[in-house]
């Protein structure tokens, strides 16, 4: 069993003048807050983290990305092949929207993108679909582990401003098709997964990003969102940071997260398991190693 110490951030940013993002914590939806959560996940479970990103530019993205969320939330927990089954539901939510655009007369239709990370009855997966983000940080090195849908990927090349147009979307009279990967066994204990739009992306070099991943433990999600408004803050920025944790090394010092309003812990009882064990000491390394790198990079 292994633990989820999730945080997550959603702000407009500084210029737009509504936020079209939206995150979904396990079903929970986060848009213009902040939360901190934990979460015992087992096999039999399903637990997901998501964020869908308005589609910049486009009417109702707001709409679209909570409308993909809440539907993805309804059909999740009945998914058998996951794979196809999570296919099939994006595809309808996409031609949805898309009939829904068309009835309504919008010169442009609504719809969003979609990233983010599912422990599915025993398996985990990276689910992607437009240019929003799925990162692992491991031993203090951050990789990406999605493509971004755009025309410079898709055609290999920088072809300028034109080629950051999405060829994929939910709704956007696209079909939906989202990649879906099987990562069991490629999440490890000691990880951390960022998810995120691409309001921090476009304000926050990966470089930077990983800086603060190795060095903000408790505020990770506000210290990101907080560097792309620093940073000028153009787009809707949202962020889900989460933390794996084996049970029997979880920190003590979390479970202070069951006395807030705001946070709900569920979880075993870790009382008197010791800390002094190898995935901590590893994670530990870990970071410790990041912060050498990036001193280095200085």
């Amino acid at each position: 069993m292994s633990i989820l110490s999730i945080q997550a951030c959603s702000d407009k940013g500084l210029e737009r003048h509504a936020n079209e993002d939206m995150l979904s914590i396990k079903g929970e939806l986060v848009r213009d807050s902040s939360l901190n959560r934990v979460q015992a996940i087992d096999d039999s479970g399903v637990y997901y983290y998501l964020v869908a990103d308005g589609m910049g530019g486009h009417e109702k993205g707001e709409f679209a990305s909570e409308y993909t969320l809440k539907h993805i939330s309804r059909n999740i927990d009945s998914m058998i092949d996951f794979e196809n089954d999570f296919n099939a539901v994006s595809q309808w939510i996409s031609r949805d929207l898309n009939k829904m655009s068309h009835d309504e007369g919008q010169t442009r239709p609504m719809g969003n993108t979609l990233s983010g990370i599912v422990w599915h009855k025993g398996k985990v997966w990276i689910v992607n679909v437009g240019d929003s983000r799925t990162y692992r940080l491991r031993s203090g090195l951050l990789k990406q582990l999605t493509v971004d849908q755009d025309l410079n990927h898709k055609y290999g090349t920088d072809i300028g401003e034109q080629g950051l147009a999405l060829y994929n979307a939910i709704g956007g009279d696209c079909e939906g098709v989202v990649e879906v990967e099987d990562f069991t066994g490629k999440i490890l204990d000691g990880d951390t997964i960022l998810i995120c739009s691409d309001g921090l992306t476009d304000m926050v070099d990966d470089g930077e990003i990983e800086r603060i991943m190795v060095n903000e433990d408790d505020n990770c999600a506000e210290a990101l969102v907080n560097k792309a408004n620093n940073n000028g803050g153009k787009d809707n920025i949202s962020v889900i940071v989460i933390t794996i944790y084996d049970n029997e090394c979880f920190p003590e010092e979390l479970l202070e997260i069951k006395d807030s309003p705001e946070a709900s812990l569920s979880i075993p009882s870790v009382e008197g398991k010791s800390l002094a064990n190898n995935d901590t000491l590893m994670r530990r390394l870990g970071r410790a190693v990041g912060k050498i790198i990036n001193t280095i990079k200085k």
